[in-house]
């Protein structure tokens, strides 16, 4: 008797995990699913777990992201300093500060390419404080290769 109940107890807890599991699976997929048709296949990366080498390796493109984000420049300028992520600095002449979000979603590194996702928002704010221009929850996916020992993001894909 006693182990049945503990039987019952066990498996009562397995599926209690297992529910909260899934219930964080969909509600963090659900996140992005407005992009899924755009995307295509390549949408089902984002629910692949990212390992610790990868994810390492995406801070350091993030951290490059996020000067890029910082930056208000022209955009000669950018493109000559972030390459691709030159299109997150700010172009706008207007513009005196900024804010902005980078979240990362997903990453993956496999030999001499790689891609990342990420969700950003941005915003740039004229000497009065009025916004000039802004992106908000923009989920964008990376292509990478590495050339020279050093991951360059060779193109961008977000929704239009």
């Amino acid at each position: 008797m006693k182990k049945k109940a503990i039987r019952i107890i066990i498996i009562t807890i397995c599926m209690l995990l297992f529910i909260g599991c899934l219930r964080a699976t969909i509600l963090y997929v659900g996140n992005y699913i407005p992009n899924k048709d755009y995307f295509g296949d390549e949408y089902k990366q984002i629910i692949y777990p990212t390992s610790i080498s990868d994810y390492i390796t995406a801070k350091k493109i993030l951290k490059e992201a996020d000067n890029a984000l910082s930056t208000i420049t022209n955009d000669e300028t950018a493109e000559k300093d972030f390459g691709k992520l030159g299109y997150l600095c700010v172009t706008d002449d207007e513009a005196v500060t900024e804010k902005h979000k980078l979240k990362f979603v997903a990453a993956n590194f496999s030999g001499d390419s790689g891609y990342i996702w990420v969700k950003y928002s941005s915003e740039a704010y004229d000497k009065d404080g009025e916004v000039t221009f802004g992106s908000w929850g923009i989920l964008s996916r990376w292509e990478l290769e590495k050339k020279d020992n050093q991951w360059v993001v060779t193109s961008i894909k977000e929704h239009p």
